[in-house]
């Protein structure tokens, strides 16, 4: 079979591991693609920012003329991927293709070893029209830096407009960057329809030579446009065409990130090796095989990546020439598919003729693609539902002497080894896996602002948000077996934040000097107390002139019993209660530690970002009595807190 295996690889420029990796690790994968998706580590190396992406809400995915290819570049840390290395039959299909060999992982402060392209369907499943902004997305803006003011946008277009521009005076006379003027006036000059004609006829002839373009396009007589402003308009044209001709589709096409379809063939020159560097028939210690991951299931129209089978014997053809920079063996080996499919000589797999195929890769979650570092290879459109999920690397050469790796024998001890290391069947990996239902309930005055914002962010989509008791008993009717999260706060400690929110208020504007929103309950009687000092606001209400509970309630801070018995009434399966702690790490570490047990998962969690209800005030005490009044008023909260206030963790389940 591995004999098999490694003919296959040499006759197509692939073959296919089946069965490398368990489910375990496809899904420690995946795991770690959410956590990337939502916020990287490591930006990618393509120099497209994208916004925080959701694997489990299509909301969230990319439409319309959007880009469908995001790449993530995962730190090398966890044990999935000191898995990889060990996977046996991956090992033995390595051992017997390149003798010795190593699979380097991803550091922050090396090259680029590995990145993960998730392409995204073409048509996402729930499409809306709108949708809202998720937090940390990323958003493009005209002009850099600060806003541009309608002033300055008429100084720009009156000197834009002569000939010729001089960008040099423009730039002195905004106190703005060259570059910035630039990207400004095409972000606001509206491309017309005869120089977009144009531009189509020159991009047809010079194809992505974008500097000549620009300079040819300027010379025809248009507006000075920027090389990224003429590669942009190119783009979005290119992805308009696109929108109009997938929903005809019943097939795969090939197609580049930037989704123009036909294109984006290309040959990988491995992390670290140099555009201009050169290629030869012997090969580089950086050129092993190309290593592709599977992480979802590649059906037929999924995604998958296409391979132009038998093309790494053009590309040695090519090399027997002479040896050649890679960037130009790039660009003749996508000239070189575009005129054999012109010439009938290369078709899709699933077209009629003859002549070589271009096949779409269909595999598993656990499969391994092995692909020949001369092959040449391409996205194609996903048609399905589900985004492709793959990690992408490149196998080293220890040795790479003079070339023989390329074409190495497959010795008998390898097949035995190979024929029993078959890994368990990969379940297929859940995108959306069963997991229990989870509302947090935001009590104010517990910390509730800096978990409310947190958990948007950490767990976006994951978890629902009440707001300050706005998740209501029917909800919880509605949605059987949910698991509530709520904060709860020392009562006194409580009282003593409410009072200073209402003295302090937000935004530098006191909620005690608003008359349009004075409270009710206080109503002008209390003019003998001075109820900007807590000492004088607890005499008001021990004296009956606050009425304490409508003040509680004006403010949303209804006692914590009352909000556990409404909670109870509905059908809940439990709630989990987490302690307010006055120290940030701790508070952080004890709502991380509810909501993992909430969820049901486990490993880390980003750090929360504290604020409001942490930051600091003047402290204020009170004496002992009325400390003790306090207390005795909010007796009922008293006996919860005592209730939750045992054991260790800072947080209880409560059943």
């Amino acid at each position: 079979m591995l004999s098999q295996l490694t003919a296959t690889y040499h006759d197509r420029g692939w073959c296919k591991v089946e069965r490398c990796l368990d489910g375990a690790t496809v899904q420690s994968f995946v795991d770690q693609l959410k956590r990337e998706l939502r916020a990287p580590t490591v930006q990618g190396e393509s120099g497209h920012d994208y916004r925080a992406i959701d694997l489990e809400e299509s909301a969230t995915w990319f439409r319309g003329t959007e880009r469908r290819v995001v790449e993530v570049n995962p730190p090398g840390e966890g044990a999935h991927w000191s898995r990889i290395e060990r996977a046996p039959r991956l090992v033995c299909a390595l051992d017997a293709l390149l003798g010795t060999w190593e699979l380097p992982r991803n550091d922050a402060e090396r090259t680029r070893e590995w990145y993960c392209p998730i392409v995204f369907p073409e048509d996402p499943p729930c499409h809306t029209l709108t949708r809202p902004a998720l937090s940390g997305e990323a958003t493009w803006r005209d002009g850099f830096g600060d806003a541009w003011t309608s002033e300055e946008d008429e100084k720009l277009r009156k000197a834009a407009r002569a000939r010729p521009v001089d960008w040099k005076g423009i730039s002195s006379e905004l106190n703005r960057p060259v570059k910035h003027c630039r990207e400004r006036w095409a972000a606001i000059n509206p491309w017309a329809p005869d120089e977009d004609q144009t531009l189509a006829e020159l991009h047809k002839t010079h194809g992505d030579a974008w500097s000549l373009l620009t300079s040819k396009l300027s010379a025809a007589g248009f507006e000075a446009r920027t090389k990224r402003a003429v590669r942009a308009r190119c783009a979005l044209k290119a992805s308009q065409k696109t929108i109009n001709e997938t929903p005809t589709l019943s097939n795969w096409r090939p197609v580049n990130r930037r989704r123009c379809l036909d294109r984006g063939f290309h040959v990988d020159p491995g992390p670290g090796f140099p555009m201009e560097g050169l290629r030869t028939l012997k090969g580089d210690r950086a050129q092993g095989a190309v290593v592709l991951v599977v992480l979802s299931d590649w059906p037929s129209n999924g995604g998958g990546t296409c391979v132009a089978n038998g093309s790494h014997r053009w590309v040695r053809e090519k090399l027997g020439e002479g040896p050649l920079p890679h960037s130009e063996l790039n660009r003749w080996a996508i000239a070189e598919v575009a005129r054999r499919r012109a010439s009938r000589e290369l078709r899709l797999d699933y077209e009629e003729g003859h002549g070589d195929v271009i096949e779409q890769i269909c595999a598993k979650a656990g499969d391994v693609i092995l692909m020949h570092p001369w092959a040449v290879h391409g996205g194609t459109t996903n048609l399905s539902t589900m985004p492709r999920l793959m990690a992408n690397g490149m196998a080293r050469v220890c040795n790479p002497g003079d070339g023989a790796f390329l074409k190495r024998p497959v010795g008998a001890m390898d097949e035995a080894a190979f024929l029993q290391m078959a890994a368990p069947v990969a379940p297929r990996v859940a995108l959306r896996p069963e997991r229990k239902s989870v509302a947090y309930v935001h009590v104010p005055k517990t910390g509730g602002s800096a978990v409310e914002a947190w958990l948007r962010e950490a767990w976006p989509r994951r978890i629902t948000l009440s707001g300050h008791h706005k998740l209501t008993l029917k909800d919880h009717q509605k949605n059987g077996g949910v698991v509530t999260l709520i904060t709860l706060r020392e009562p006194l400690e409580r009282f003593v934040s409410t009072h200073a929110y209402w003295v302090h208020g937000a935004a530098d504007e006191p909620w005690h000097r608003r008359s349009d929103d004075w409270v009710p309950c206080l109503g002008g009687t209390t003019t003998d107390f001075d109820l900007r000092s807590l000492t004088g606001f607890v005499a008001a209400a021990r004296a009956g002139a606050i009425d304490l509970e409508a003040w509680d309630d004006w403010f949303g801070c209804a006692p914590f019993k009352r909000q556990m018995d409404w909670l109870s009434g509905g059908d809940v399966a439990r709630a989990v209660v987490i302690r307010y702690a006055s120290d940030p790490a701790v508070f952080a570490e004890r709502v991380g530690g509810a909501v993992r047990m909430a969820l049901g998962e486990a490993g880390d969690v980003p750090p929360m970002r504290v604020v409001n209800a942490t930051r600091r005030r003047e402290h204020c005490a009170l004496a002992d009595d009325d400390a003790a009044w306090v207390r005795e008023r909010y007796a009922a909260d008293a006996a919860l807190w005592d209730r939750v206030n045992v054991g260790d963790g800072g947080f209880r389940a409560v059943f």
